[in-house]
This record gives structure tokens, sequence and C-alpha cells, in this order.
């Protein structure tokens, strides 16, 4: 998210200072001044190197093979004009120009009936060159499957200008057009991005550990969570049954008992603690203490109570205790609970 939300910045500042130093639309000369001015800026840095000052990777982490900086859209129509351009004996697309006035123009007839014609034998000169390996490249460049849809949704957006715009016109955008369309697109992925994170933190087992999520995505930023850890316990020690539901293993919980014994666990770690409990029953009083277990393996384990502060009775006949560890069995609340 704060990688998105730098990269939409800089590319919005960016485009600004295009339009401000070459206009817009720029002309003559300043056209190809302006495109190398911004491929300058987007260029990635070269192996072992710093990124370039004032290009959008100054001062951001150094990408990772596959992450979200080497990842970009080329649709199908750049190679198949690449193709024609070079007379390479493959499927190309012309440049479709004209000349007026001693100056080649756009042919825009001609242009238009190109990009149909591949429209409809389903060969869209604005679909991505290789859509099958740009899918793959945002599923194998994220850690879970909300910042692949995240990318893709970004992906996407270049397609939805170039298929508004047309090919051609798509691909001889000026400078700040383009840095514009990334603007674009960095916002469609944010807001994929913060609704994803909004939807993790309405999850049960989601605990928010510092922050607070406000309406904007920058508010995100600073939100810290831990995943709790949840269970069922069942099981029964003597006269005792046990059956609950524990949401969060690292907060102190109570766990039923029938009869109630009050059986109260203080945890000092996600799986141990220490329990007590105190509880009457037919004129009885039953109460102990001791430090606890929680083992689980796939999902099932048990719940061990080492009876170190010994099982203790009171009743009209006497006293009765005993020591010795208990065990109840255990099962992970994968979803979580309430």
């Amino acid at each position: 998210m704060k990688l998105a939300l730098t990269l939409r910045d800089k590319h919005a500042a960016k485009a600004h200072d295009l339009r401000e130093k070459y206009g817009a639309p720029p002309k003559d000369f300043a056209v190809n001044a302006a495109r190398r001015d911004y491929e300058a800026f987007e260029a990635p840095p070269k192996k072992g190197e710093k990124p370039a000052p004032g290009s959008a990777r100054d001062g951001l982490p150094p990408p990772t093979p596959g992450a979200p900086q080497e990842i970009k859209f080329v649709p199908r129509g750049a190679q198949l004009r690449d193709n024609a351009a070079n007379n390479r004996e493959k499927e190309g697309i012309p440049e479709a120009t004209k000349w007026v006035n001693d100056y080649t123009q756009p042919d825009l007839p001609l242009r238009r009936e190109i990009e149909e014609k591949h429209r409809k034998a389903g060969k869209d000169l604005c679909a991505p060159e290789n859509e099958a390996a740009m899918k793959q490249a945002t599923t194998q460049g994220s850690v879970c499957d909300g910042i692949a849809k995240a990318l893709q949704v970004h992906e996407a957006a270049h397609r939805d200008t170039c298929q508004r715009l047309g090919f051609y016109a798509f691909n001889e955008r000026h400078a700040y057009e383009q840095a514009e369309d990334e603007v674009k697109a960095y916002r469609a992925q944010i807001e994929v991005l913060a609704g994803e994170i909004r939807r993790v933190l309405k999850q049960k087992k989601t605990k928010i550990t510092s922050g607070s999520p406000g309406p904007t995505p920058e508010s995100l930023l600073g939100i810290e969570v831990r995943c709790a850890l949840a269970f069922s316990v069942a099981g029964q020690v003597d006269d005792l049954k046990f059956s609950d539901k524990v949401c969060d293993s690292a907060e102190a919980f109570t766990v039923k008992t029938s009869p109630n014994a009050n059986f109260q666990f203080t945890p000092n770690g996600e799986k141990t603690g220490t329990y007590a409990y105190n509880g009457r029953m037919v004129g009885a009083q039953f109460y102990g203490s001791g430090s606890y277990a929680l083992e689980l393996q796939d999902g099932k384990g048990t719940l061990k109570l080492d009876g170190s502060g010994r099982w203790n009775v009171k009743h009209p006949m006497g006293n009765s205790s005993k020591s010795g560890p208990e065990t109840l069995r255990a099962t992970e609340l994968p979803e979580g609970c309430n």
C-alpha cells in the first residue's frame, strides 16, 4: 500500500512537471524531449546501481524479481508494430500514416480499420502481449491473492485507456499523458488494496494492536494487527464437563464447565499460561490452579492442565484432593469466533 501511494504521488508530480516544462501538449522537438525525460524517470536502475535522482524509484527499496516495479503493460499491438517496422517475417501492423503538406500525419480511417479488424478476429491490439505471462507475474510477485488482484487491476486500467483511445493513439500518447495514466492505474490499485485491508480487518481473528482505520487509504498505513488463535475445547475432569470456544488464546479467557467452576485462564503467551477455578455443587466447593499448555498440530490437539496446584474439593464429609495432569480436546477455529 505504501509503495503504491508513493508511486501514485511521484507520477502525479511528474505529470505536472512535464506539463510545465514541455507544454500540454508539447510541440515540435519538445515532444521527443518530453518522452526521453519520462523514459529516464521510469527506467529501473541497472543491476548493482542506485536509482537515478528524481526517478520513480529514487528513495524506494530495490525491486525484487517479479515485484510490482517490474510488471509493465505491453499491448499486443506494440509487438506487431515493431514486427512491421523491422521487416520481420512475422505478423505485423503498419504505422498507418499519410503525407500531408510534406509531413506525415496519422491515417485515422486506416488505423480504425486495422484496430477493428483485429478486434473482430479476437486479437485486440490493446490486449496484453502475453496475458498469461502477465497474470503469472502478478501472482508470483504477490504474497497474497489481494495484492495479485490489485496488480491485475492496475494493468487492466492501462488496457481500459488503450481501448478507449484506440491502440495507435495510446501508443503515441504524450509523456504527461502516460504519467497521468499511471496515476489513474495506481488509484485503481490502491482502491483494491484498501478494500482488501479493510476486509482483513473485519475478520474475526484479526486484532488491531495499534492505529485506527479511517476513510482514506493513508489511514491504513499505521495500523498494526495480529492474528488471534481461536480454538474449541471439550472434555471432562472428574465431574466437571468442559465445552466452550476460545476466541483469542493470547488474552485472558474463561472456559464454561458443567457445573460452573469459574474456570479462568491467564495466558503468558499464545499457547501457555496459568489457570484457576473455584465453584460449588450440592454443598461442595471445588477449587484449584496450575499451568496449562495448548498443543495443536494440523488444527487438532490438546489443552493440558498440569494440576500443579492440585484438584481440591471441600464437602460435608471432609476434604479431598489429587494432583497430576488432565487433558482436554482442542480444535483450532481457523476462521476465528466472537
